[in-house]
Order: C-alpha cells, then sequence, then structure tokens
C-alpha cells in the first residue's frame, strides 16, 4: 500500500508548471481571486522563463571557463609527467651506482 501512495505522490508532481487550474472543478472566472491567482500564476511562470534563460547563459559562459581549466590541468599534467620521467632516470642512475657501490663493497672485503 505504501508503493502507491509513494507512486501517487511522484505523479501529482509531474507537470505542475503550466496548468492554472488543475481540479477539474467548475470556477467563477471573473471573481477577484481568480484574477490573483492568474497573475500570481502570470508571475511565476514568467519568472520560471527568466531563470532558465539566465541558467543557459551561465551555462554558456561555463563551457568557455570549463574548456579553459580543461587546458590548463592537461599542460599541469604534462609538467607533472614531465617531472616524473626525470624522477624516474634520476632514479635509475641512482640505482645504478649503487650496484656498482655494494660490488666494490664486496669486492673489497
Amino acid at each position: 500500500m505504501r508503493a502507491v501512495g509513494v507512486s501517487r505522490a511522484k505523479k501529482d508532481g509531474k507537470g505542475k508548471g503550466k496548468r492554472l487550474m488543475g481540479d477539474s472543478l467548475p470556477v467563477l472566472l471573473s471573481s477577484d481571486e481568480f484574477y490573483e491567482k492568474v497573475v500570481k500564476f502570470d508571475k511565476e511562470m514568467a519568472e520560471k522563463e527568466w531563470k532558465k534563460k539566465a541558467e543557459k547563459t551561465n551555462k554558456e559562459g561555463r563551457k568557455v571557463e570549463i574548456e579553459d581549466w580543461k587546458k590548463r590541468v592537461t599542460e599541469r599534467q604534462k609538467a607533472v609527467d614531465a617531472r616524473k620521467a626525470v624522477w624516474a632516470q634520476e632514479k635509475a642512475d641512482w640505482l645504478k651506482e649503487k650496484q656498482k657501490w655494494q660490488s666494490r663493497k664486496e669486492k673489497g672485503t
């Protein structure tokens, strides 16, 4: 029974943005209360549309910033990889020298 309540709650939440009177009951269209609802509804819809446009422009601006950020990340990663390669070479050289020292030490004793 709980699942039915959950599905109804989801169903009730869908599509609530575009219908002013969704209860299918007759309404006196000339009352002050209805007029206030219409004005409020129009204001909310205009605000939603404005927010949607603002988010779209912000998304386009962020797209440019993200591309720039990705370029900086790849450049930084190249520098890190270069440092790792140098470190690996230095480590290999050090290990060769260490083997030479150990072989001299073993021969000397």
